[in-house]
């Protein structure tokens, strides 16, 4: 199984220390598991560059954790604990 419909939601988009920016995402795929993941990027990779921009960079940091979660995801879908069962009537 591979889930392909994943949405990532910005949680945090801010610099927190002089030199640090900071981006965080909410990470939702189509089962409803979800995740939220942070990423310190150096105010120097962020400088002048769009939100989209600096989104995308700390996607690709990100990238190997983000295949965990993605793993977990697939593990919790083929997972029956906590599936809803609707009886017919």
């Amino acid at each position: 199984m591979n889930i392909t419909n994943i949405t990532y939601t910005i949680a945090r988009y801010e610099q927190v220390k002089p030199d640090t920016f900071l981006v965080a995402f909410n990470i939702k795929d189509e089962n409803d598991n979800s995740a939220y993941i942070e990423c310190l990027l150096k105010s120097s990779q962020v400088s002048g560059k769009t939100t989209q921009e600096v989104c995308q960079i700390a996607y690709k940091e990100l990238a190997p954790q983000i295949e965990e979660i993605k793993l977990n995801f697939e593990q919790k879908t083929l997972s029956k604990v906590g599936y809803v069962f609707i009886p017919e009537e």
